[in-house]
């Protein structure tokens, strides 16, 4: 069950999204967007209707080739020459096992984000972890110095990284 929260406490937490237990105009009862308090269910059904024209469908195409390769990108640029390739395989087959086993999203995500205004994170096994989708959702790119990343910056260091 979704914890219920006003949109001034989801702006407070800095959360994506938030769950109040009211109705949207059309009838959904479920998040909503923390920036325009927008229902998650209104905004899919938006987009998938823009996306259903050639035009849109064409554009939208061509945005996600341009994004792919600019991740590729950026990706390249993040991994450092020393970085074992079996490592981040491991990672991304323990991500696949446990969406399978648990029948749950996981994702592979990186605790210091690759790119961010203060602070860039390295495309390493020790930089990545396995979450949730939800979770992902929620920390979304930024940089939380938490335990987690200060215990990564700190192992870091000490390797002389």
């Amino acid at each position: 069950m979704v914890k219920k929260i006003t949109k001034e406490q989801a702006v407070a937490e800095n959360a994506k999204r938030y769950f109040t237990g009211n109705a949207c105009k059309k009838g959904h009862v479920v998040e909503r967007y923390t920036k325009n308090s927008t229902c998650v269910r209104c905004a899919y059904e938006a987009t998938t209707k823009w996306r259903s024209t050639d035009e849109n469908r064409e554009r939208y195409n061509e945005y996600q080739l341009d994004y792919n390769s600019r991740l590729r990108k950026t990706k390249k640029i993040a991994t450092p020459l020393w970085t074992s390739t079996e490592s981040i395989e491991h990672i991304h087959r323990e991500c696949r096992r446990l969406s399978q086993s648990m029948r749950m999203n996981f994702e592979v995500t990186y605790i210091i984000p690759l790119k961010h205004k203060t602070v860039c994170g390295l495309h390493t096994a020790e930089n990545m972890e396995v979450s949730s989708i939800s979770h992902r959702n929620l920390k979304g790119r930024r940089f939380n110095s938490s335990k987690e990343s200060k215990e990564l910056l700190k192992k870091l260091k000490d390797t002389g990284l």
